[in-house]
């Protein structure tokens, strides 16, 4: 099976996106999905760009590139957009 990486969006690490990842493993497949913002969550779009703030996007960059190392050169991406469209 595939080795994915499951990054969350703006308002952070919530139960959805632990729940894609557990039905992705439950499937077969190895999941990575790091927590960018150390716990925080935010309920609206608006409300999300304050931990990103907060945490800094030198910090997200930085353990985003820790969460990969160990992985595949070409792992598995899994997108989810809060009202963008996906590639």
């Amino acid at each position: 099976m595939a080795t994915i990486v499951l990054f969350h969006s703006v308002l952070g690490l919530r139960p959805v996106e632990l729940g894609a990842a557990e039905r992705l493993r439950r499937a077969g497949h190895e999941v990575v999905a790091p927590d960018l913002y150390a716990g925080a969550v935010a309920a609206t779009l608006d409300e999300g760009f304050g931990p990103l703030d907060r945490v800094g996007w030198d910090a997200v960059v930085e353990r985003a590139r820790r969460a990969l190392v160990g992985l595949p050169e070409e792992p598995g991406r899994a997108a989810r957009t809060e009202g963008a469209p996906s590639p």
